[in-house]
C-alpha cells in the first residue's frame, strides 16, 4: 500500500495580520462593548449550508487547472477539511474565525500522476491552501486570498447519497488510526452489496461473503475467495489486508458517493462508480492503451488502434485491423460481451494483438469508469481504455 505523507510545507498555516475578523456594531449596545468572535462566519457571509459543502477549484492565481481530475476542497465538519489535489487525496484540520481561514497539519496520499503539470500544480495548491487567508463567498463561488494569490472555487452540487446495495463501490483508501493509505498503483479493489451477499475483486482474486444489516450495523459471514497467485509486488499483502478489514467490518456510513466501512483497525473508504446504464460508459469512444495496467510491456503500440463503444446492448469498434461488433449485458457492476463478429481483412503485424483483444473482451469484467478512463477487470489483468476526445 502507498502510505500517506504529512506535507511539511503545510504545517505552518499563515494567517494574514491584515485579515483580523471584522465585527458589526450593534445599535442597541454601546460601541465600546465588544462582541464575541464567532467560530463560524455569520450566515450572511458564507451561509448556513457551508459545513459539509464541497468546492471545485476553477482558477489558481487566475490560471485554469490542468489535468483530468478536479481539485476539490471539502469542509467535512466544523474542524476537518479534505479533498483532492488533482492526483492525491488530502486531509487536515482548519479554523475559521470571522473571514480568516487557517489550515493546519495537512497530509496527503503519495501517488504519482503522469499528466503534464499535475504534480507541480498539486504542490502549488497544497502550499497556497496551507497559507490560509481571507475566505469570501458569493453564492456558489468561494475565494481564499493569501499573500500568494487567489484560489477560486465553485460549489459542487452534491449527488444524492448512493445506496449501499446495488452500487459498484471502488476502494480508494485504507484508513488506519489517523493515517490514510492509498492502493498500490494499477490495482483495483471493488465491492457490490446485493441481497445479503457482497462480491467483488480484491486485487488478485474474486471473493464473496454473506452479510446482515441492522440499521448502519454490518455483520459479514464466512468469505470465499478464488486461489490465484499474482506476481505484482505487494498485491497479495494488500489483498490480505483488505480481506481482514472487510471480514471484521462492523458498521458503515454513506456521504454522497463515499462509503466508509469501519472495522476495529480503522476503515475502508470506497467511492461509488457511475451506473453502466448511461454516460460516460455508454456512448463514449474508448481507445485501448494497455492489456494489463500492472505490466508496462503490455501497452498497445501507438500505431495500433483498438477501440470500443458501448450503447443499447451493442458493442462495436476497431480491433486493430478489422471492424467488430457484438452484444453486451450488464449485471451488478459487471459487463459480459458475447457474440463477437468481425470483418475478414488481414493486416500485417496486427492480427495477433487483434485476436488477443477479441479473446479478452469476450469475458465478464468488472467495469470501473473514472477520470476519463475505462478499466475492465478480469482474471487476466486490467484492460485500460482512454476516452477519445
Amino acid at each position: 500500500m502507498r502510505k500517506f505523507v504529512l506535507i511539511s510545507t503545510l504545517l505552518a498555516a499563515t494567517v494574514l495580520a491584515a485579515c483580523a475578523p471584522m465585527t458589526t456594531p450593534n445599535p442597541n449596545q454601546p460601541a465600546a462593548q465588544p462582541s464575541a468572535t464567532p467560530t463560524l462566519p455569520p450566515s450572511g457571509s458564507v451561509g448556513q449550508d457551508f459545513i459539509g459543502s464541497e468546492w471545485r477549484l476553477v482558477s489558481l492565481n487566475a490560471a485554469q487547472p490542468v489535468g483530468s481530475q478536479p481539485i476539490t476542497l471539502i469542509f467535512r465538519n466544523e474542524t476537518e477539511v479534505g479533498g483532492s489535489g488533482g492526483c492525491n487525496g488530502y486531509f487536515g484540520t482548519y479554523t475559521l474565525q470571522g473571514e480568516t481561514f487557517t489550515a493546519n497539519g495537512l497530509g496527503s496520499t503519495m501517488m504519482a500522476c503522469g499528466e503534464d503539470g499535475v504534480m507541480e500544480q498539486e504542490s502549488a495548491f497544497f502550499q497556497q491552501l496551507s497559507e490560509g487567508g481571507l475566505l469570501a463567498r458569493s453564492g456558489d463561488e468561494l475565494t481564499i486570498t493569501s499573500a500568494s494569490g487567489v484560489l477560486k472555487f465553485e460549489r459542487v452540487v452534491p449527488p444524492p447519497p448512493a445506496a449501499l446495495e446495488g452500487t459498484l463501490w471502488r476502494l480508494e483508501a485504507f484508513g488506519i488510526a489517523d493515517a490514510v493509505s492509498s492502493l498500490l498503483a494499477n490495482t483495483e479493489i471493488t465491492a457490490i452489496f446485493e441481497k445479503g451477499k457482497v462480491t467483488g475483486y480484491s486485487g488478485c482474486n474474486w471473493y464473496g461473503a454473506d452479510y446482515e444489516l441492522e440499521g448502519n450495523n454490518l455483520k459479514l459471514g464466512f468469505a470465499q475467495q478464488t486461489v490465484r497467485a499474482c506476481l505484482q509486488e505487494g498485491v497479495l499483502e494488500q489483498e490480505q489486508t483488505f480481506a481482514e478489514a472487510l471480514r471484521t467490518a462492523t458498521s458503515f456510513t454513506i456521504e454522497a458517493d463515499r462509503l466508509t466501512l469501519t472495522h476495529p483497525g480503522g476503515a475502508l473508504i470506497f467511492r461509488a462508480m457511475p451506473a453502466l446504464s448511461g454516460a460516460p460508459f455508454v456512448g463514449t469512444l474508448w481507445k485501448l492503451i494497455t492489456f494489463d495496467a500492472a505490466d508496462p510491456a503490455q501497452a498497445v503500440p501507438a500505431e495500433v488502434e483498438i477501440t470500443a463503444t458501448f450503447a443499447e446492448g451493442k458493442v462495436n469498434g476497431l480491433g486493430g485491423c478489422n471492424n467488430y461488433f457484438g452484444e453486451y449485458t450488464v449485471e451488478n457492476g459487471s459487463v459480459t460481451v458475447a457474440n463477437v463478429g468481425a470483418t475478414k481483412m488481414a493486416c500485417e503485424g496486427v492480427m495477433e494483438l487483434e485476436q488477443r483483444f477479441f479473446t479478452e473482451i469476450a469475458k465478464t469484467h468488472i467495469v470501473v469508469v473514472d477520470a476519463g478512463q475505462l478499466r475492465l477487470v478480469s482474471d487476466n489483468g486490467i484492460l485500460v481504455f482512454e476516452a477519445v476526445k
